[in-house]
């Protein structure tokens, strides 16, 4: 649903239904969260009004959009619109966050803050979005990010699972049944894929270099862009820039591999740039997690998390069409045609 609200293609009776469906879905995760709230923590605030506030992610790509920005915006007013007046009726504002700062939001409170330049790599599961920002605190003492190059492509663990798929079945290999809608994590070994053990391996190779290069192509393009025009005299490149890599899929092999191998070619290839800094989102130390289920690993739920902040304590993010490039060295990296490099996979 997120994808049809940023897709300029969708529009007329597609986009109302759209917004219809991302607003219905929207006001029965508030409902939820209130819901849960109530149970857990409710108790000792009985007597009290509570006044809400809600914060709706937003991809980094989409925030010089203004068309994407004005759907998002109405979507939540739409699902506010449809809350209980009774529940929410104290509710004092809806705000549309980019997600990169609602991520690092625990980062950014922590004592492993690091001003400057940052990468950070999100595989969900239709699409792996990159996204470079400084952070810096400003004279008021907030957090300021200001994202310089960011890429959105629809290459997600989800998009790879179903390649695979349609690859095993072209060849006219058997898939295990209703593995398409049942799985819950993307699997590494592309056995489990194969009913009959048929020799479907081959064919699963060639799904699987295609992501690994259109991921690995995708990341790069935003360095390039922020090594020869945006920044390229950042004191990160020198001492290893650190590169956050989260989303449900970021554990697949596939894009774990497209890390490292970013990683080498810059080394390898560049003036002066050390090896990345690969990390994931930690928790904040305070972080108490409720019974029930397993645990999730935090960085699935760093965003959710960043958005239950009060607004103003988020920080402020300066688009890309906010920040002007700047005069590039004379020589940045030894070669630039990245595509027409032989270590494209």
């Amino acid at each position: 649903m997120k994808l049809d609200l940023m897709d300029e293609q969708c529009f007329g009776e597609k986009l109302e239904a759209t917004e219809e469906y991302c607003a219905a879905y929207l006001r029965l995760a508030i409902v939820e969260v209130e819901h849960q709230w109530r149970l857990q923590w409710g108790d000792p605030y009985q007597s009290f009004e509570i006044v809400w506030e809600i914060n709706v992610g937003i991809p980094a790509g989409a925030i010089d959009e203004s068309e994407v920005v004005c759907r998002f915006e109405r979507v939540a007013e739409l699902a506010v619109s449809r809350l209980p007046h009774a529940t929410f009726g104290s509710l004092t504002s809806v705000n549309v966050v980019p997600e990169v700062a609602a991520q690092v939001a625990t980062y950014a409170k922590s004592p492993l803050r690091r001003e400057g330049l940052h990468f950070i790599v999100d595989v969900g599961a239709a699409t792996v979005d990159t996204a470079a920002f400084i952070l810096k605190q400003n004279a008021e003492g907030d957090d300021v990010y200001s994202l310089l190059s960011t890429s959105v492509e629809k290459l997600g663990a989800y998009r790879l699972h179903c390649a695979r798929i349609d690859a095993i079945e072209a060849s006219g290999g058997a898939v295990t049944p209703g593995f398409r809608s049942t799985v819950h994590q993307v699997p590494n070994d592309v056995a489990s894929y194969l009913s009959d053990g048929s020799a479907g391996h081959r064919v699963l190779d060639g799904v699987d270099t295609k992501f690994h290069a259109f991921t690995k192509r995708s990341m790069h393009q935003v360095l390039h862009h922020v090594r020869k025009y945006m920044y390229p005299n950042a004191p990160a490149w020198a001492i290893g820039a650190r590169f956050f890599v989260c989303g449900g899929g970021s554990a697949v092999s596939v894009y774990q591999k497209a890390n490292r191998a970013l990683s080498i070619w810059w080394h390898e290839n560049g003036r002066e740039i050390a090896p990345f800094e690969f990390q994931g989102i930690l928790p904040p130390t305070n972080l108490r997690w409720s019974s029930g289920p397993p645990q999730p690993e935090f960085h699935r739920l760093s965003v959710a998390y960043g958005l239950s902040f009060p607004f103003v304590e988020v920080g402020r993010v300066r688009s890309p069409g906010e920040i002007a490039p700047v005069e590039a060295p004379e020589r940045v990296i030894s070669q630039f045609a990245y595509e027409d490099s032989k270590d494209l996979t």
